[in-house]
């Protein structure tokens, strides 16, 4: 299942509405709709609010394929950032020493089983997996 957003969090909402009716159609269980909700809104918020300015669409696309949840999330307009390399965030500082941001990308990568990146001609094409619990 698939559809394309405007860059604008406005579209959150619609985001959210197509990942819900993918997690009802493929009856996937409570973990897999709490990390497929979190990918979401974490990559399309990053986007949104770090990507390139006047950038294009953001497409988003969901599947079930050899037992794992795939969520790949493509920024047309993009400029390159890598999130798999981002640097992680310090969980372990006092909070009133951390620096704001990097959370979401940190609890992502912890979350998934795998989160890939390749950037080619403008488009930055982010894709995660997790395995479904039988």
């Amino acid at each position: 299942m698939q559809a394309t957003f405007r860059r604008d969090l406005g579209e959150l909402e619609r985001a959210f509405r197509l990942a819900d009716k993918f997690a009802r159609e493929r009856r996937l269980g409570e973990t897999a709709v709490y990390l497929l909700n979190l990918a979401v809104e974490e990559i399309f918020t990053n986007i949104v609010k770090h990507g390139a300015r006047g950038g294009g669409d953001i497409a988003i696309a969901l599947d079930v394929a050899g037992g794992e949840l795939v969520v790949e999330i493509v920024e047309h307009g993009a400029q390159p950032f890598d999130p798999t390399q981002a640097p992680e965030a310090d969980v372990r500082a006092p909070l009133d020493e951390r620096q704001p941001g990097g959370l979401g990308l940190y609890m992502l990568r912890k979350l998934m089983d795998d989160m890939t990146y390749e950037y080619t001609d403008g488009e930055a094409h982010i894709r995660m997996t997790k395995r479904l619990e039988d």
